[in-house]
């Protein structure tokens, strides 16, 4: 289907409440509502900490939220 979008899962402040140490750059493309060229972007300009694990990236939650302003 030509045009069709991908929704996104949104996540819940549940969600948030139980997310691990460090997280995939899925989980943090749905935390930011970003794509994931986006988010690698924002990774690598140090917005927030992570690091590069092979292809993947890893992203430490506690940064991610400060820098998205969720951080309690």
């Amino acid at each position: 289907m030509a045009g069709a979008t991908k929704e996104r899962k949104r996540l819940t402040t549940d969600d948030v409440a139980q997310l691990p140490a460090l997280i995939d750059m899925t989980t943090t493309m749905a935390l930011l509502g970003v794509s994931r060229r986006y988010a690698c972007v924002l990774a690598r300009e140090g917005k927030f900490i992570a690091t590069k694990v092979g292809r993947d990236w890893r992203v430490n939650t506690r940064s991610l939220l400060a820098y998205a302003g969720l951080d309690q």
